[in-house]
This record gives structure tokens, sequence and C-alpha cells, in this order.
């Protein structure tokens, strides 16, 4: 039995991978893994049909980003740069240890149009390779992600809303603050005016008031739970901005909360954890 190897256990993406504020010729790459490691990405540019472009159309690039350790949360992002401009892009994410590459992530982003001539010659009309800076863009936008006792419900297929917007392949989506409710507790059950029973699921992070880093943290991990959020964000890249429920409703620098259930009301020392969490999510 000595002479049997041990086991080792990969590194697991808990919480799916993102992109977000893509410009012309960057984008930034998210991931977190389950332990300490090394994020890498892959990215190869594609057309129309998901293929490899090849020639003077190809594009394919590894790059080895930060170190996800217990201080971010083991997050990591990697700030991909000299990008060709109005080109899909596959990409892949994963994060090395010790024991080698962990499980891979897929998903796929596109940069902003440019000035340039479009590297498929213009025939991607938004979703191809390359495109003319006068091509349309589409959007989409949302806010307030489980707020106010409304969460994980999967008996209705979760958050249909982030599935819906998925659906109509945007160019980049918006989330236009309020990501989440760290003020809002979310009970397994709540019923509504009709009799209805709306059944949430529910992470010990969620049962209260979020106080400490760990309960700010545990707020958006509970939100990328949903497999409609994590198939969008895959897919799409994300432009977050932040609000006041991040934190707590409407404070304002300075203030002492006049809430019972908070043993911290402090505002200050609740926005500094609550934007730390929001930042390495």
């Amino acid at each position: 039995p000595a002479a049997i190897p041990l086991v080792r256990k990969r590194l697991t993406l808990p919480t799916g991978i993102a992109t977000g504020d893509v410009t012309t010729d960057s984008a930034v790459l998210w991931s977190r893994a389950s332990g300490p490691g090394r994020l890498t990405a892959t990215l190869n540019a594609i057309d129309d049909a998901g293929e490899l472009l090849r020639g003077r159309y190809g594009f394919s690039r590894t790059i080895r980003g930060p170190l996800a350790t217990e201080a971010s949360d083991f997050t990591a992002k990697i700030h991909a740069k000299g990008l060709p401009a109005g080109t899909r892009f596959r990409l892949e994410l994963n994060f090395e240890d010790e024991n080698g590459m962990g499980e891979a992530g897929q998903g796929t982003f596109s940069t902003a149009p440019g000035n340039k001539e479009p590297n498929d010659g213009g025939t991607s009309g938004g979703r191809g390779g390359g495109r003319p800076a006068s091509s349309s863009q589409s959007f989409v936008w949302t806010g307030d992600t489980a707020g106010q006792g409304w969460g994980i419900n999967e008996e209705i297929g979760g958050m249909r809303g982030y599935k819906a917007m998925h659906d109509v392949r945007p160019d980049f989506f918006i989330h236009s603050g309020d990501t989440i409710y760290a003020d809002g507790p979310i009970a397994e059950s709540v019923t509504e005016k009709d009799g209805q029973v709306w059944r949430n699921i529910v992470t010990e992070e969620v049962s209260k008031v979020a106080e400490t880093l760990k309960e700010f943290r545990g707020r958006h991990r509970y939100n990328s739970l949903d497999a409609n959020m994590r198939s969008l964000f895959a897919d799409v890249p994300v432009i977050a901005q932040w609000d006041d429920h991040e934190t707590h409703n409407n404070w304002y620098p300075g203030q002492v909360l006049d809430d019972a259930r908070y043993t911290e009301r402090n505002a200050n020392v609740l926005a500094a954890r609550g934007r730390q969490a929001w930042q390495e999510n």
C-alpha cells in the first residue's frame, strides 16, 4: 500500500468564471479557486461559428496571472492587454498549484470595436472575429440581485432573469448597483400575498445581516450559486457599479447605524469590509 501514490485533489472553480470592463484592446478575466493557486488564462480568437481564426486573423495567447490566496478569498484577476479590437475570444481559465492544473472553466467574450479593418471582413454582425467601428452593439442591464429576502428559488429555475438576458446574446452586461443585499437576510421560505410559498436556497452567510468580511464575501458567493448567473458571466462581459446595499440601506460615511440587528454599527467599518468583498468579486 505504501507504494500506491496519493491521489491529489485538483483545484476547482466553485463560483465559475467571469470577464469584465472590456475595452477595444483589453479585458479583466476573473475566477475564484477552491484553494491557493495561480490563475492562468488561454485566449483564442474565434469566428461566428466558434471556430478558431487562423492566419493573419488568428490570435492565441496564454497568460499566467497572480496567485489567489486566502487574503483575497482565493479570487484572482488578470488584466489582459494588447488584444485585437472587435474580436470574439474563446476563454479558458484555471488555477495551478503544486499538483498541476486544476479544473478548467470555459467562456467567451468580445473586445469593443475599434477603428481598424475588421478581422473577418466585417461579416460577423457583432458576434464574430472582428467588426467595423460602425457596427451595432447591444447590452442588457439589471440591479438589486437577491434583494429584500428574495433569493435563489430552484423550484422555478433559479434567477431566470439572468437566463433571459443571456438568451439575447448581448455584447456586454451592466449591473447597475446593489449587486448584493448585505442588509437583507434570506429565509428558507417567503409566503406571498396570494398564499404561494417562495422557497430560497439559504447559506450561513445570508441568514443574517452581513457584518464580518466572511459574511460580506458569502453574499457574493451566494449569488454565484445560481447557474443562470454563472452562465451569463462566463459568456458576457460585466460592467458593475455598487450602490448602498453592498453595505447597508442609504448608509453614509461616519454613520452609526440605529439597527438592532447589528453588533458592529460603525458604517465606515462595514463599508470597508463590503468594499473589499465587492472588489474581490
